[in-house]
C-alpha cells in the first residue's frame, strides 16, 4: 500500500470532529488507546494465572488446556500487545505516515490474527478430546462451546467486516464501500442475537440445573440478568442507528455514513486529506 501523500499534512476541523489526532503525549496515546490497553492486560493477566496454576500439573485436563488453550492465548496477547503498543507510538508523532502504517497495514494484521485464532479456538471447542469421557465432562464441554462460540463468532463476523471496509477504503471500491457504509448496523443485530442466545441458554440451566437438578444458584440468575440487560443497551443503540428520533420509524439507510469505528474514521480521514493534498498538488501543478 502507498504512503499517505504528504505525511506532515495538519490535521484541521474541530477538536470534537477531529479524529486523527498527531503529536499527543505519551500519556495521552494511551488514553485514545484505553480501551485496547485494558483488553490487554485483562487478557495478560488471565493467561498469566492459567499458565503458572497449570504449568507442572500432571492431570490431563490441566495440561490439555494449558497447551492448547492457555498458552496459544498468552502468545496472541503478546502480538495484540505489539501491535496496541505501535498504536500508541503513531499516534504520539508528528507524521500521519505511522498512523497510516497502523490503520491500513498492523489494523489489518490485528484483525487477520484474531480470526485465525478465533478459527483454532473454535476447531479445539468441537473436536472430540478423549479425556472427556465422563459425562459431566461433556456437559462442561456443552456449556463451553455454547458458550464460547457465540462470542467467537462475533469478534470473526466484525474483524472480517472491519478487514473488508479497509480494504474498500484503500482500493476504492465506492459500491463495496457504501454498501457496508449502509448495512454496518448488522453488526448490533449480531451482538442482540448472541445476547438473546446467551439469554435463553442461561434460562434454560437456571431452571433445569438450578430449580430441578440442583439447589437455588444466585449466579447464574444474575449472568442471565446482565446479558439480558446487555441486550436491551444493544437494542436502544439499534434504534438510534436506524430510526427516526423520539420514533420507531425506519430512516433512510446514508450509504455515506462512517462507521462508528474509530480505526474505520481514522482511515477514513486519512484518505480524505490524502486527496485533499493531492488535489492541491495537482492544482498547483495546473497553475
Amino acid at each position: 500500500m502507498a504512503e499517505a501523500g504528504n505525511e506532515e499534512t495538519p490535521v484541521t476541523g474541530s477538536k470534537e470532529e477531529e479524529v486523527v489526532r498527531l503529536s499527543n503525549t505519551l500519556r495521552g496515546a494511551a488514553a485514545i488507546a484505553k480501551s485496547e490497553l485494558v483488553r490487554n492486560i485483562l487478557l495478560f493477566v488471565i493467561s498469566i494465572y492459567f499458565v503458572h496454576k497449570y504449568l507442572g500439573s500432571e492431570i490431563q485436563p490441566d495440561i490439555f488446556l494449558l497447551q492448547t488453550i492457555w498458552l496459544p492465548l498468552l502468545a496472541f496477547n503478546v502480538v495484540m500487545t505489539i501491535c496496541t503498543a505501535y498504536y500508541v507510538f503513531a499516534l504520539t508523532q508528528s507524521s500521519v505516515r505511522f498512523l497510516y502504517i497502523e490503520v491500513f497495514y498492523v489494523n489489518v494484521f490485528r484483525k487477520l490474527v484474531v480470526i485465525f485464532f478465533c478459527v483454532y479456538l473454535l476447531v479445539i471447542i468441537f473436536s472430540p478430546h478423549n479425556w472427556l469421557v465422563l459425562a459431566q465432562y461433556e456437559v462442561i464441554q456443552f456449556k463451553i462451546q455454547f458458550f464460547t462460540a457465540a462470542i467467537l463468532s462475533y469478534a470473526l463476523f466484525d474483524s472480517a467486516l472491519v478487514i473488508t471496509y479497509i480494504c474498500s477504503l484503500y482500493f476504492r471500491m465506492e459500491k463495496l464501500k457504501s454498501f457496508l457504509s449502509k448495512y454496518w448496523f448488522v453488526r448490533l443485530i449480531l451482538m442482540i442475537g448472541i445476547d438473546v442466545l446467551l439469554v435463553c441458554y442461561y434460562y434454560y440451566y437456571y431452571y433445569y440445573y438450578c430449580l430441578i437438578v440442583h439447589p437455588f444458584n444466585f449466579i447464574f440468575l444474575i449472568y442471565m440478568l446482565m446479558v439480558l440487560g446487555k441486550a436491551l443497551i444493544m437494542v436502544w443503540y439499534l434504534k438510534r442507528e436506524i430510526c427516526v428520533p423520539m420514533s420507531w420509524k425506519m430512516r433512510t439507510l446514508d450509504d455515506q455514513k462512517v462507521p462508528d469505528s474509530q480505526k474505520v474514521k481514522q482511515a477514513v480521514r486519512i484518505m480524505a486529506m490524502k486527496a485533499e493534498v493531492k488535489e492541491v498538488a495537482d492544482g498547483a501543478g495546473a497553475a
